[in-house]
């Protein structure tokens, strides 16, 4: 038992050792990383993200004593719900918002095709069955862009509802909350991206002296 003790007392020992050896070492994969992050971070564009949040499709049309019955028999406003974000994310729906505000030139791309797939990454559509609301994001680095955007896409669903005539909700959906120009950006996160650099250096320095001790020990037993 004291020689299991000892040995364990003496692995403490070299452990702390080694830390203390390669304690800059282990300080600069942290700081240098961050650091770094820091400057990218600071360079790269600004994007600025607005919201739009509307009733999900049919809630305000279902008779009010039986919303939940409504729900679990005929689950139409999962149903319109999901109707409402094909056509929030449809080809349609891109084409007249690049339209609308001249995204071609806006983006600086080669052509429609491009722009449409960029601004397709750009927008964001989350809808809560709990609370049977739909909230449509979109980025841009311009705030006032991304609010009318996301304005612009609400007010265009019942044109394109009335013109296929999908449903025949008047209007398709209710606006809880105007998108309103950001006042802050959403990204770069600077201290969120200099963490995550800094932890990350520092874990891989703790790897290498890991596999350091480990050729040591075994370059050790060799020479015995």
């Amino acid at each position: 038992m004291e020689a299991n003790n000892t040995g364990k007392e003496m692995d403490i020992i070299v452990v702390w050792r080694s830390l203390w050896e390669w304690r800059y070492r282990l300080l600069s994969a942290f700081f240098v990383p961050a650091v770094i992050t820091m400057g990218v971070s600071l360079l790269w564009p600004k994007t600025y993200t607005a919201k739009v949040t509307v009733i999900s499709p049919g809630f305000n049309q279902m008779p009010v004593g039986s919303v939940p019955l409504a729900f679990r028999l005929t689950n139409q406003a999962t149903v319109l719900s999901r109707l409402l974000v094909s056509i929030v994310k449809s080809d349609r729906m891109l084409d007249e918002i690049i339209k609308e505000f001249d995204l071609v030139k806006v983006f600086k791309k080669k052509d429609e095709y491009s722009t449409r797939i960029y601004l397709y990454n750009l927008i964001k559509v989350r809808y809560s069955e709990e609370s049977s609301v739909i909230t449509i994001s979109v980025s841009t680095r311009s705030p006032t862009l991304s609010a009318d955007i996301a304005n612009f896409i609400v007010e265009n669903l019942d044109n394109i509802n009335e013109e296929l005539g999908l449903t025949s909700l008047r209007p398709m959906v209710k606006v809880i909350d105007k998108a309103r120009p950001p006042k802050k950006k959403s990204s770069p996160r600077i201290k969120f991206n200099m963490a995550v650099a800094g932890i990350s250096g520092f874990l891989l320095a703790l790897f290498a002296l890991y596999i350091k001790s480990v050729y040591g020990f075994f370059l050790e037993k060799r020479s015995q």
